[in-house]
């Protein structure tokens, strides 16, 4: 009689350790564990591009005092690919650090040279 015990209480435990840990996988999960208020949701390449050309036209529009060359590199940022826009955010990130130093007129002359030969 003892034997039999055993034989039915040995593999209780494995097929009780196997569902606790699917549940745990499953309810515990990094996406469910994350704290409330601190959801990250990752934004659209769209909208980042979105927001990255908005930043660029913000720059240069203090640098550029001529209405009609603001709208044709307005335009041209439209043809800018993804790394390309990329690339000019971060350059208009320098210029907006620092107004008016060298490194912020290289990063200017960088970004005109980056949106003419677009």
């Amino acid at each position: 009689m003892a034997r039999r015990l055993t034989q039915h209480i040995l593999p209780m435990p494995t097929r009780l350790i196997g569902r606790l840990l699917v549940i745990w996988i499953g309810c515990f999960s990094t996406t469910a564990v994350a704290a409330p208020g601190r959801t990250s949701v990752v934004p659209s390449p769209r909208s980042t591009r979105e927001v990255g050309l908005a930043r660029i036209v913000s720059v240069v529009k203090d640098r550029v005092p001529d209405h009609e060359l603001l709208e044709k590199a307005q335009a041209k940022l439209l043809s800018l690919s993804d790394r390309q826009v990329r690339i000019a955010v971060a350059l208009a990130e320098r210029i907006a650090e620092e107004s008016h130093g060298a490194v912020a007129e290289t990063a200017f002359l960088l970004l005109t040279v980056l949106i003419i030969f677009s």
